[in-house]
């Protein structure tokens, strides 16, 4: 029963023709029916909660969990505040967001996880991690993710398995036949646990952007952002997936549990967001000189930079039809040609034997520690422009070289560097502007996240919780 009511609520909001009125009323009657569903027959003290519970909230968007036992909330930065006046459960002010296991994930994932997604849509990096290293104690085996599955409610808007799978999918269809069902699944979960927060995030400034305008603005910033996606996004959708038409796209993505119409939801809500967040935090801050001179001395190491020097090289390797003195032979006449007048391009091309002999021995700008050969390094980074060294020997063959061009360590001037700090300044202070704004907003947000509630379940079977209240 419950199962089917969660089905026509996600169904409800893709209906294109019913009046907004229709589908509030619609929405709001599942919505109570839902709540009867989880209505709990004993004190959240009695009955311990069964593994799909999802606690809807007495006022969605009220941001405070009044049912200890039900879910984790996003942990709160030290927010959290108890109030045990009356015997009142403790409440919780939703924040920062869920843990993840950093264990089970490369360092990779880690930072991938971490990307603000208001700069740019954080991106899953490859599957790298080991199908033994995504074994979890919060899922069954058996128990397979399905797309209409809620991962997640921000305020009274769910978070589907099929807003991620798409994706997921995507990235694991090449390793699809070199893992099992069950590996397979593990990694849907451990990018799941990972994507989750900056959706959740995503998805909370999404619904104070709807807030903030009257139905008849919202569906015309909605017209105009479809069709910016329809114009610029689709045609290079088609060029990369190298796929003809949009009905072909559109297969591919359902083959993957996506579809169209969800990405350009997906793609409304994104620009949305951003859009609210720019309006919000966006103001031009005077950076002083002091702070730039200041950010200068403190990463002084950034604006070092080594010595380097262009180099030319003429070679004759050693090899098993010639012996090792004809070899030498061979370099010290292609030296002696150059000092006769013949140019070094020429004599490189005719009869050295490097890599890059084609193009007349000559190297681009190197850095110390760069060369294999620490005999050639040592000989470039000591010899004198324009001049030739001895005839040298490593492990390869003999060489002549010359150095054509060379700069000598040292740090870019503050007078030069002033620019890129400045810049740097503004982004810095610009994404603190809008960690704080987002910070205050989830503070009045409910949320409840699928793997929060997974490990709380594990947790109290074991016996141990976080909720006081409880032994």
């Amino acid at each position: 029963m419950v199962t089917l009511i969660f089905n026509a609520l996600h169904d409800i909001q893709y209906v294109q023709n019913l009046p907004n009125t229709i589908l509030h009323g619609c929405r709001r009657g599942l919505l109570l029916a839902i709540l009867m569903c989880f209505t709990p027959l004993a004190t959240a003290q009695e009955r311990a909660p069964s593994k799909g519970d999802i606690p809807w909230p007495a006022e969605a968007g009220a941001g405070r969990l009044t049912e200890p036992g039900r879910s984790r909330l996003l942990p709160s930065d030290g927010n959290t505040t108890a109030n045990r006046g009356n015997a009142q459960p403790p409440t919780r002010l939703v924040s920062s967001q869920t843990p993840v296991n950093q264990s089970s994930l490369n360092a990779g994932d880690a930072a991938a996880g971490q990307q603000n997604w208001w700069n740019e849509e954080a991106q899953a990096n490859g599957v790298t991690a080991e199908a033994d290293q995504l074994s979890r104690n919060v899922q069954r085996k058996d128990e397979i993710i399905k797309s209409s599955q809620i991962m997640a409610m921000v305020g009274s808007e769910p978070i589907l398995a099929a807003d991620m799978l798409g994706r997921i999918n995507e990235m694991l269809a090449p390793h699809a036949t070199r893992a099992s069902e069950e590996q397979l699944e593990a990694q849907r979960l451990m990018f799941m646990e990972r994507m989750l927060p900056s959706l959740i995030e995503e998805k909370t400034v999404y619904l104070e952007f709807r807030r903030s305008l009257e139905p008849e603005q919202l569906e015309m910033v909605r017209a105009n952002i479809f069709q910016a996606f329809d114009e610029k996004r689709l045609p290079e959708m088609l060029e990369q997936s190298d796929l003809e038409s949009l009905s072909d796209l559109d297969a591919r993505l359902r083959s993957f549990g996506s579809s169209l119409d969800r990405m350009r939801q997906r793609f409304f809500e994104q620009m949305a967001a951003r859009e609210i967040i720019q309006r919000e935090t966006r103001r031009e801050e005077e950076i002083t000189h002091d702070e730039l001179l200041q950010y200068y001395q403190e990463h002084r190491d950034e604006y070092a930079f080594p010595s380097k020097v262009k180099w030319e090289q003429l070679s004759a390797l050693f090899s098993d039809e010639r012996s090792k003195q004809d070899s030498y032979k061979q370099v010290a006449r292609m030296g002696n040609m150059v000092l006769r007048g013949k140019s070094w391009t020429a004599v490189a091309r005719e009869e050295s034997e490097t890599f890059n002999a084609s193009r007349g021995g000559a190297h681009d700008w190197t850095e110390p520690g760069s060369l294999r050969s620490n005999v050639l390094e040592s000989a470039i980074f000591s010899l004198p422009s324009n001049q030739l060294s001895r005839i040298l020997e490593d492990e390869t063959g003999f060489h002549i070289v010359r150095v054509v061009e060379r700069t000598e360590e040292g740090v870019v001037p503050f007078a030069e560097a002033q620019v890129e700090i400045r810049e740097k300044l503004k982004l810095q202070k610009q994404d603190e502007r809008v960690k704080q704004w987002l910070q205050e907003l989830k503070g009045k947000t409910y949320v409840w996240n699928f793997f929060e509630q997974q490990q709380q379940n594990v947790e109290m079977a074991n016996g141990r919780s976080d909720d006081p209240l409880k032994r």
